[in-house]
């Protein structure tokens, strides 16, 4: 939600501006989030603080959303009156600190649940201050009591005081990120901060992206890590960190960047994650497809599998893609599967690119009614035959997404459409690419069809997605357009859109709305026949 004035004022109208659980969830509104970019979290700060000048009852709840999220912490270095510029060199330091000022600071502090650095900030601060304020406040009290989320974020543009960093963390840390990939703290920082995290028993998720060599057999002292992503150079990970995967119990969503070698031969046998649901892969398909060698998630759910595909490695992939299948095909609870493959959209390469005749191998799945949601972004067109397969085995299908643009042969209109409405009786959102105009032997099945009584309970789909070159082509034709129109109505009538959310033509724009035309058109008839 956009923060605004508006916002506020429309909020209140109707509601006791007095109860503190309903002022704190409207605020929740305005609180600066991850998502949100340096111009619209100072957006958001501003609201909130007008918003605790406006009213004395808004005042402490727009002050815990405004406190909630910091950028850094001089805005609680700023609260005491003793943090002052240096004349001679124009850095900030730290004298002695009154009481009053340590209440006032307090205060604010434990206001505070996320750090999020998302800029270099132009203030100079010598790096002794964070260790006065440690040596200043009473033994075991953290900067931040209530600290709950650490975040370096992307593009950050300069390195954060590896000092400061270390005397955040504390015992209440429950997420850490690090995502800015260019900064470099250093082999001991990274020692000296992970023995930090081994006791902090709340931590949960633990990111980290960076070009830097870590030493990771420590993550085994973070028994109650959660989420953990890892995209690191040291791709080939060691038979400790492998090892030290067995000892996070707790451990429920995994991301590795696996790059591009193939099988490690020292690991005897899988280290098995009973715990894990999400996988995420980044890396060469042999990668993606030997890294079942080292880990097994007996129960995993989701999949997700980010192709980085290496020009200088000329091996052709479909046998990884299909040794990766049939292994996906060994997890009974697997429920869905996302591949996004990067090399063809950025080389072209059509003889690496995925095929859903590589995906075969997963028709095998023990459990075909749990597979819920299959998506390919990138890769060729599947065949008709290969589709037909598919859908023949995952009848529970609720999503299928395959590209929409991209080299391969295409599939008959009327006969995709009408193949998934019997045998994919409960999608919900379907993109597929078909072919760019309609035939005449797609023109008598679908007049052959309008003509019969449909069979079975009206279709779930809701989200049609066919490629653009289709809309064009029909839009040119008035009659074919309007046939085609009236058959998806029939077809699929609880379809809300045909407009892919990336398609900024508005290419299936039309069928909307002729279809809705058709719909009350139906209806004005239905009124009159009663």
């Amino acid at each position: 939600m956009e923060p605004s004035s508006s916002i506020i004022k429309n909020a209140f109208t109707n509601v006791p501006c007095t109860n503190p659980d309903i002022l704190a969830t409207i605020f929740a509104f305005l609180t600066v989030k991850h998502s949100m970019n340096i111009h619209e979290a100072q957006k958001s700060r501003t609201t909130l603080l007008s918003a605790a000048l406006t009213c004395k009852s808004f005042t402490e709840c727009a002050l815990d959303a405004l406190w909630r999220v910091i950028p850094s912490l001089l805005p609680l270095l700023n609260l005491l009156p003793s943090f002052v510029k240096n004349d001679d060199d124009g850095v900030y330091i730290l004298k002695y600190v009154e009481e009053e000022a340590w209440d006032l600071y307090e205060t604010y502090a434990r206001r505070v649940r996320e750090i999020v650095f998302q800029r270099a900030d132009e203030t100079r601060i010598s790096p002794l201050v964070y260790l006065q304020l440690v040596r200043m406040r009473p033994p075991t009290t953290p900067l931040i009591p209530c600290l709950k989320t650490i975040r370096v974020d992307h593009g950050t543009q300069t390195k954060i005081d590896p000092t400061l960093l270390l005397l955040l963390a504390n015992h209440q840390t429950e997420r850490l990120d690090f995502l800015d990939r260019d900064n470099v703290y250093g082999n001991q920082f990274w020692t000296s901060f992970l023995a930090t995290l081994s006791q902090s028993p709340g931590l949960k998720q633990f990111t980290i992206i960076s070009h830097e060599n870590i030493d990771l057999s420590i993550i085994r002292k973070l028994p109650n890590i959660q989420v953990l992503k890892l995209c690191l150079p040291n791709r080939r990970y060691s038979t400790s960190f492998i090892r030290s995967l067995g000892a996070l119990r707790h451990l429920q969503s995994l991301t590795l960047d696996v790059g591009h070698l193939s099988a490690r031969q020292d690991v005897n046998e899988p280290c098995k994650l009973p715990t894990l649901q999400r996988l995420r892969l980044i890396g060469h398909p042999n990668a993606l497809a030997a890294t079942f060698i080292d880990v097994q998630p007996t129960n995993l759910v989701h999949f997700c599998a980010f192709e980085t595909l290496c020009p200088h490695i000329n091996s052709q992939t479909s046998t990884s893609w299909q040794l990766l299948f049939s292994r996906l095909a060994s997890f009974p609870n697997l429920a869905s599967v996302e591949i996004n493959q990067l090399s063809f959209r950025r080389w072209g390469d059509h003889g690496h690119s995925l095929s859903m005749d590589d995906v075969l191998p997963l028709v095998n799945h023990p459990n075909p009614s749990q597979l819920q949601s299959f998506t390919i972004i990138g890769g060729r067109v599947s065949t008709p035959e290969s589709t037909g397969k598919f859908f023949k085995a995952f009848q529970h299908l609720r999503v299928f997404k395959l590209p929409l643009a991209t080299h391969g042969s295409t599939i008959n209109i009327s006969g995709a459409i009408l193949h998934i409405f019997y045998q994919s009786p409960m999608l919900a959102t379907l993109q597929i690419m078909v072919e760019h105009q309609l035939s005449s032997n797609d023109k008598a099945n679908i007049k052959q069809q309008l003509s019969l009584p449909l069979v079975g309970n009206p279709r779930p789909l809701k989200n049609l997605f066919l490629n653009p070159s289709l809309a064009v082509a029909l839009r040119s034709t008035p009659e074919d357009a309007l046939t085609f129109a009236e058959f998806i109505d029939v077809m699929f009538p609880q379809l809300q859109t045909m407009r892919h959310p990336d398609d900024k033509s508005n290419a299936w724009g039309w069928v909307d709305q002729m279809a809705s035309s058709l719909r009350r058109a139906r209806g004005r008839q239905s009124m009159q026949n009663n």
